[in-house]
């Protein structure tokens, strides 16, 4: 049997894999209509294999559009970014940031990097570079 992940992500480290899954989750407490719901499942698309085309648990074909992304962080009729609970935000802001280190289409890569960027300048913190997020999360099994 084949797995329900995207196979690019079997490249990365079993860490930022679960990262990834941790973050396609969406915000609890929301409305269908809330704007986070548009990138979690941009996100999941970019996870998952589809197992229901018929479901909206994924939706292909969301456009790309980094306008949402700027609107997303700058919306003061809901809160902006503070409308959100933290432990939500990060998991997601770290999923957006391996997404837009690793992924193989650049134009997915570049449209999550902007996510990334603007949830950390939103939080005012430094981003980390693809090389400390490759370090932050390496695998420390034992062999």
């Amino acid at each position: 049997m084949t797995s329900v992940v995207q196979e690019w992500i079997n490249n990365l480290s079993w860490k930022q894999q679960t990262v990834l899954l941790a973050a396609f989750r969406g915000c609890d407490g929301l409305p269908k209509s809330d704007p986070s719901k548009r990138f979690t499942k941009q996100i999941r698309e970019v996870i998952l294999k589809n197992a229901d085309p018929t479901s909206t648990f994924i939706e292909s074909g969301l456009e790309y559009d980094l306008s949402y992304v700027k609107d997303f962080f700058i919306d003061c009729s809901r809160g902006g970014i503070d409308a959100y609970p933290v432990h939500w935000m990060m998991h997601f802001l770290q999923a957006a940031e391996v997404i837009g280190y690793k992924h193989p289409d650049s134009k997915i890569r570049k449209y999550w990097l902007e996510f990334y960027l603007s949830g950390i300048r939103a939080l005012h913190v430094n981003p980390e570079s693809e090389k400390q997020l490759d370090q932050r999360l390496q695998d420390n099994m034992c062999q």
